[in-house]
């Protein structure tokens, strides 16, 4: 098999951590070698013991046997802003110095589609926009590109259709006829909604945008036959159809390196390691309607920036309490990530970040008057946001005891 079992071992502990801790419906990971499209690991929680299992219960055993990596669809949310860059950057349509606009919403079409930032990021170049995961400004490059040529990408990068991974009932994903779509429709899907994906088949479309080329990705390595003789198997490595240049996957791995320095990232940064980064909060649909207070909390990171070689997903579905995924997911990626380093014996591609280490530790502002919570901010070093336009800290981000350096700008959240 391509499973690694130490990497395994420790994606499973880390989901069974964090599926207890945030009391989730379900938490799934995949980690990828991004050089040959192997499982190095695959887990879903809730789980069962092997040795013992649920016989009694149909509906939870069936529930429990399905591997919802490969079977279950999600709206992917802002992760999926890295197939949106990169179409843009590749198209030329956009330059990293292009300037935006977010007012906390945008008009399409007579609809208002709202960024999550309610009261807007105001002006920001791309890169800015990227690091703000700013809902804006993936409506206007998705409509820059518009929908014949970002649906040739999108086909083009896997999304779908089945990955071909050698697991049984892997689902296609969900991609509205083209006929049928939008332009509403291609704004959303942009920044990640009026599309749904499986966690394998996002993960295997990232790869293909960061590496260049798509992998399918497997399980089986190779097989002994009765006499010992040892056949492997080799999975095709097919360039993919659509061309992101070396210069685009380039600028793409950059801006997610550089969210590792900004409010999501500062739960994912490893001091000494070139990791990158994307989190997404996707709502939910039940019933063709908005499910109130129900999310997928995401995490894509890559590990090198420089040349990728372990790509990672994980996703919370339903947590509870916190929701966004740089509080719930990404800080599950870093512990990954990090355990990942020290067994393998990874050393530090920058020695010189060990020794900068951080220097503020956020404070707990949730319940002060709004006025009270930004002097004390203020006084620690910090600068910050603010989303919405009550009176008082209803929540903030990141969360209390967050180490921090001085500078570092903060979201606050009021009723």
């Amino acid at each position: 098999m391509t499973i690694d079992a130490q990497i395994q071992s420790i994606l499973e502990q880390a989901l069974n951590d964090a599926y207890i801790k945030h009391n989730a419906k379900a938490v799934n990971g995949i980690i990828l070698d991004a050089e040959t499209g192997g499982i190095l690991a695959m887990s879903n929680k809730p789980s069962f013991d092997l040795n013992n299992p649920p016989r009694e219960n149909v509906a939870v055993l069936n529930s429990l046997t399905k591997n919802s990596c490969v079977v279950d669809v999600y709206e992917p949310g802002s992760t999926f802003k890295i197939f949106t860059l990169s179409t843009a950057l590749n198209e030329g349509l956009v330059t990293l110095d292009d300037r935006f606009f977010c007012s906390g919403s945008c008009m399409v079409d007579g609809q208002k589609i709202k960024c999550w930032k309610t009261i807007g990021h105001g002006s920001q170049n791309l890169i800015e926009g990227f690091k703000n995961s700013c809902n804006c400004v993936f409506v206007n490059l998705a409509l820059r590109i518009g929908k014949k040529k970002f649906y040739e990408y999108l086909e083009d990068f896997g999304l779908g259709s089945k990955t071909g991974v050698d697991i049984f009932a892997e689902s296609s994903g969900i991609l509205t006829d083209v006929s049928l779509v939008t332009n509403n429709d291609i704004a959303r899907i942009g920044f990640g909604q009026s599309i749904a994906v499986t966690p394998l088949q996002m993960l295997a479309s990232v790869s293909a945008a960061l590496t260049g080329s798509y992998k399918t990705p497997h399980l089986l390595k190779s097989m002994c036959t009765h006499d010992d003789q040892k056949i492997c198997y080799t999975y095709n490595v097919v360039q993919s159809k659509v061309d992101i240049s070396a210069d685009t996957r380039e600028k793409v791995l950059n801006m997610m390196s550089m969210n590792i320095n900004g409010l999501e990232g500062k739960l994912t940064y490893i001091p000494g390691y070139y990791v990158g980064g994307k989190t997404g909060t996707a709502q939910k649909f039940e019933n063709g309607i908005i499910a109130q207070g129900k999310y997928v909390s995401s995490f894509i990171g890559v590990y090198p920036t420089k040349s990728p070689k372990y790509i990672m997903l994980i996703s919370v579905d339903e947590p509870k309490g916190a929701y966004y995924g740089g509080i719930v997911a990404s800080p599950i990626g870093k512990t990954v990530f990090e355990q990942i380093f020290t067994t393998k014996n990874i050393l530090p591609d920058d020695v010189s970040q060990i020794n900068n280490a951080p220097d503020v530790c956020m404070p707990y502002v949730v319940g002060l008057p709004l006025s009270q919570a930004c002097t004390k901010l203020k006084i620690d070093g910090l600068y910050y946001d603010i989303d919405g336009d009550g009176d008082y800290v209803i929540s903030q981000l990141p969360l209390q005891n967050t180490q921090l350096y001085k500078g570092e700008t903060v979201v606050l959240i009021t009723n």
